[in-house]
């Protein structure tokens, strides 16, 4: 196998999974926002003004050009969130299983 330099502008391809949250949680309404809370893993908030803290998710191309550091923060959070509630589940499967 032949190795490629990469230079620091090349585009890389790379393939993502995304996962919709919105029924792990249907006590509290299933949002990633309320599960984070359910898990005492609170989300980041973008703002203390929900109609910014909207229209910052509305653009999150130019949240993301224009803090970096806040915009990996709030990505990573999330991710976060997401795994802590499906080891969670994954938890209680195998309980439920004995």
């Amino acid at each position: 196998m032949r190795e490629v330099k990469k230079r620091a502008n090349d585009d890389i391809k790379v393939s993502i999974k995304v996962r919709d949250t919105l029924h792990l949680s249907p006590q509290q309404g299933g949002s990633l926002d309320k599960l984070g809370d359910v898990l005492g893993f609170e989300k980041i908030k973008l703002s203390e003004d929900s109609i910014e803290e909207k229209e910052i998710k509305t653009n999150m191309k130019s949240f993301l050009e224009s803090d970096w550091e806040r915009f990996r923060e709030y990505g990573i959070r999330d991710s976060d969130i997401y795994i802590k509630s499906y080891n969670e589940i994954i938890g209680i499967f195998y309980h439920w299983e004995g």
